[in-house]
């Protein structure tokens, strides 16, 4: 939570808003998510350096992760890599954002 009590919102980019596939020098950011992501009532922070311990998928490591190190409510979401956030993804978000 921020210091007001808002919610955080940890999104990482590699796969999520720039999905795997083709030409790495080419991926584009998914079409229309940056002022989908401005309008979210939450704080947003880039997860970007994962390096060697990004993998892609949420397991019960992450689950437990965040039940020892936040006492509040929690949203995990897998966002398929190839195919990267999507309009029922950020539906789901905006929904739990809204009735958390």
């Amino acid at each position: 939570m921020t210091p007001d009590g808002g919610p955080i919102l940890f999104l990482d980019v590699d796969g999520t808003l720039l999905p795997y596939g083709g030409d790495p020098a080419g991926r584009l950011l998914v079409a229309g998510v940056g002022p989908r992501l401005g309008a979210l009532l939450c704080e947003l922070v880039w997860a970007t350096t994962w390096g060697e311990q990004a993998n892609d998928e949420l397991a019960d490591a992450d689950r437990q992760w965040v039940r020892t190190q936040h006492a509040g409510a929690a949203f995990l979401r897998q966002v398929q890599p190839y195919r990267g956030v999507t309009d029922e993804d950020l539906a789901a978000l905006e929904d739990w954002l809204q009735w958390r």
